[in-house]
């Protein structure tokens, strides 16, 4: 009788040590998860502050630039291209006008492969949530790529759906700096007619608008 009282003592306190490993263990990991949401909390502010600052850096830069009239490389282009690597590699969220002018401070560097992926990544975010305006810069700057690259065919493809969405909003800017590009492949084809008729057009739209730097 005696050993069975103590084998039954010892049978509870095993059950009860059981438990409270278990429950040691389920503390362990809530504490742990929490811990780690924390930390990835922290880890999305940081890349958000980062974009933020990566967005106002490249604030300055046009979205629709032209061959002839490129935009002045910023000093810390390379620190600006650097850092949206790292973002875009880290999973962060970058907005697509801001890609597309990191494009556009890589395209002068003569980094075309650089700027190609960031007017590729633009394309894809602009398409997706509509931004026409978006897509038309987007696809005008890719033509510029194929340009300096010598595929004129695909190059003048990119400008005339650029210069069509460009037409459809309204971007009268936009059209007269699709018109210019496609004047240069026009006249790089040895088509000088159609070059003369694209510039005519282009400038015609400067004047009106007032683009004394377009003119």
């Amino acid at each position: 009788m005696k050993g069975f009282i103590i084998s039954e003592f010892l049978g509870l306190e095993a059950g009860w040590w059981a438990v409270i490993i278990a429950a040691a263990g389920l503390l362990a990991y809530v504490i742990d998860l929490i811990l780690r949401k924390r930390a990835e909390s922290k880890r999305q502010q940081s890349l958000i502050e980062r974009v933020r600052a990566l967005e106002l850096k490249a604030e300055p830069t046009p979205l629709v630039i032209q061959i002839g009239t490129l935009p002045s490389i910023p000093e810390d282009a390379e620190e600006i291209v650097t850092e949206a690597d790292e973002l875009l590699e880290a999973g962060a969220s970058i907005d697509a006008a801001a890609l597309i002018k990191i494009g556009n401070i890589a395209f002068p560097k003569s980094d075309y492969k650089k700027a190609e992926h960031y007017y590729r990544v633009a394309l894809d975010q602009a398409e997706h949530s509509k931004r026409l305006d978006l897509v038309a810069a987007a696809l005008g700057n890719m033509g510029l790529v194929y340009q300096v690259k010598g595929d004129l065919d695909v190059a003048l493809k990119h400008h005339k759906e650029a210069l069509k969405i460009h037409h459809a909003i309204g971007y009268r800017q936009g059209e007269a700096i699709d018109l210019g590009n496609m004047g240069l492949i026009s006249k790089a084809k040895g088509n000088l007619d159609e070059a003369r008729r694209c510039q005519k057009a282009s400038l015609k739209i400067d004047r009106e608008i007032g683009s004394r730097k377009g003119e």
